[in-house]
């Protein structure tokens, strides 16, 4: 395989599962996974997947879909889809024609009847009557609508980044306020009735899901404190299924067996666990595909891809780009011409390069950096992944170098680490987030 030279056969294959958002326990027995794809932007899509972890069904929309969040079943039997970073709900059909869209709406615009545009929503599901509940994450609201666009309903007083929103059977609606640790029921009357988490990260740390069960408690994916715990209406944890890394679970799905459906993320899994933490069943088909470097290369930048216009042994991870970012070159650099990012607007995206490392060796990373017009932040890091290829710690924990906002110019910069205990490899990224410029050059890395 040649570096950088990566194609759907390898990164984002078809039905290789690589991210999974939402899962659904199907009626016939098999499993509906929304697949957001690679750390490259590739691959995103929904697969079906029977008992024994075959793949019965595969959509991506001919390779269009971008970074999906959510697939449910709709009542003609079709799928619907949040096509996140696209900005757009679609419904396709078993024969994978798209049978509704939301870019439809507002003259082929996409608009709502009241003017706004759908910001990267994560979730939908269409209810009894026919009119769909969209959880639009980037305009932080939870939404009812018709299918003509019409807005029924809507709530979004104080909620930030919300990942899911589900309709109770008594009419209120169950919130998951991602960025506000907490989980709110909330009535027609946009009334809060009803809520778990008190801001702070040890109650609740950036939840994503949580589900009413018959019994009144209320199921929810704790994600980054990587554990799913059942509550009682008054606030008491009645059960929890924790695990020793960091899973980031997303969706969940009690099932009737009384065992619970789970995405993991960082494992690229999807888990169905008991009631005693047992795996009852698991679909994992994801491999680490991309090379993994003895050590750093091309850390000059002499060498370029001139087909993909990358440097040699980097790639451009841009699953969590929102639609934008591209990579540049400062051509006037000496001796090389060096790479770098520019961004405009929220999401992040890096350029990284993947490296073997043991475990309790301390590394260094030393690299000069230059900014422009910087409003969120830019940095190095060192990120360490298990042998799964999981990320060992949340974004905000990983080991890095100074942030650097606004203009700098070249600035030495450098990040140590002690490689943890499950670790095997450790991907080098030049990170930014928001708007602006970054440039990277002279990049060193050893234990």
């Amino acid at each position: 395989m040649k570096d950088n030279d990566y194609n759907a056969v390898e990164h984002g294959a078809p039905g290789m599962v690589e991210f999974p958002g939402s899962v659904v326990r199907l009626p016939n027995g098999n499993t509906l996974i929304a697949d957001g794809g690679d750390e490259l932007g590739l691959g995103s899509e929904v697969v079906e997947v029977d008992p024994l972890g075959n793949v019965v069904w595969q959509y991506d929309d001919g390779g269009r879909l971008s970074f999906v969040h959510s697939a449910r079943l709709t009542q003609a039997g079709n799928i619907l889809i949040t096509d996140t970073t696209n900005d757009r709900v679609i419904e396709a059909s078993r024969e994978k024609q798209i049978v509704f869209t939301t870019d439809a709406w507002g003259g082929g615009t996409g608009k709502l009847s009241d003017g706004s545009h759908l910001g990267y929503p994560n979730d939908a599901y269409e209810l009894g009557d026919g009119t769909l509940f969209i959880c639009d994450r980037n305009n932080n609201r939870a939404l009812r609508v018709d299918r003509q666009g019409k807005v029924l309903w809507q709530y979004s007083e104080g909620i930030e980044h919300p990942h899911n929103a589900h309709l109770l059977p008594n009419g209120n609606v169950l919130i998951s306020d991602s960025d506000r640790n907490q989980i709110l029921e909330v009535n027609r009357d946009q009334e809060i009735v009803w809520s778990y988490g008190d801001g702070g990260t040890a109650m609740l740390n950036w939840p994503r899901c949580a589900q009413r069960l018959d019994s009144g408690n209320t199921m929810i994916c704790d994600s980054k404190n990587a554990r799913v715990i059942e509550v009682t209406p008054e606030g008491r944890v009645a059960w929890e299924y924790k695990v020793d890394y960091f899973a980031k679970f997303y969706d969940l799905q009690p099932l009737s067996n009384g065992n619970l459906l789970v995405s993991d993320q960082q494992h690229h899994q999807v888990i169905e666990v008991d009631r005693w933490g047992n795996y009852r069943w698991l679909h994992r088909n994801f491999n680490m595909v991309g090379p993994i470097l003895p050590q750093l290369k091309n850390g000059s930048f002499k060498l370029r891809d001139q087909k993909t216009g990358l440097p040699r042994h980097w790639n451009f991870a841009r699953r969590h780009d929102e639609g934008g970012g591209r990579v540049i070159w400062d051509e006037g650099n000496q001796p090389y011409p060096c790479p770098g990012l520019e961004f405009d607007r929220h999401g992040f995206l890096y350029l990284q390069q993947t490296i073997a490392v043991r475990s309790g060796l301390r590394y260094k990373l030393a690299a000069k950096i230059r900014t422009e017009g910087v409003k969120g932040s830019a940095s190095f890091m060192m990120c360490f992944l298990d042998k799964y290829g999981g990320q060992i710690y949340d974004m905000a924990d990983i080991p890095r170098g100074d942030l650097y906002l606004g203009d700098n110019d070249w600035t030495l910069d450098t990040a140590e680490a002690v490689a943890p205990p499950n670790a095997t490899c450790v991907e080098l990224r030049l990170y930014i987030n928001g708007a602006g410029k970054v440039w990277m050059k002279e990049v060193m890395f050893h234990s």
